[in-house]
């Protein structure tokens, strides 16, 4: 099965670093970095909703509260057939997780990234995803 799975981070070294990691094991694995652009690309319909969303919580610079973030991620849920959303933020701090966790990310992590659990993030979400599927 094809999975499609996008990385929403303004930095687009983080963005390709993850892009490349995860490409070993993923068929489509596209990256964004410039959340304006997110509305766009759902817009084009079920199709275009990916599998597993990696979503950066914080795009502006300055800003590290994880509102951005989490707004982004009320969108993606609110999708028809939402994606897996694992959050990911280098200002990891115990209240902006739980925020993402309660808010519906499957999964937290923080960046740096250790890859063997960023790739083990993102198969138990493919995982969650399809077991919601098959309800």
């Amino acid at each position: 099965m094809s999975t499609h799975i996008l990385i929403l981070d303004d930095d687009p070294d983080v963005a390709t670093a993850a892009r490349l990691l995860l490409r070993r094991r993923h068929e489509q694995v596209v990256t964004l970095c410039d959340p304006a652009a997110l509305p766009a690309l759902l817009a084009q319909g079920p199709d275009a909703v990916p599998d597993v969303v990696l979503l950066d919580l914080n795009f502006t610079p300055g800003f590290i509260d994880g509102a951005e973030g989490l707004a982004l991620l009320d969108l993606l849920l609110a999708q028809t057939s939402p994606p897996a959303v694992i959050a990911m933020t280098a200002y990891a701090d115990v209240p902006l997780a739980v925020a993402a966790l309660q808010r519906g990310a499957g999964d937290f992590i923080t960046k740096p990234w250790d890859n063997a659990r960023l790739v083990a993030a993102v198969d138990q979400a493919l995982a969650r995803r399809a077991a919601r599927r098959t309800r």
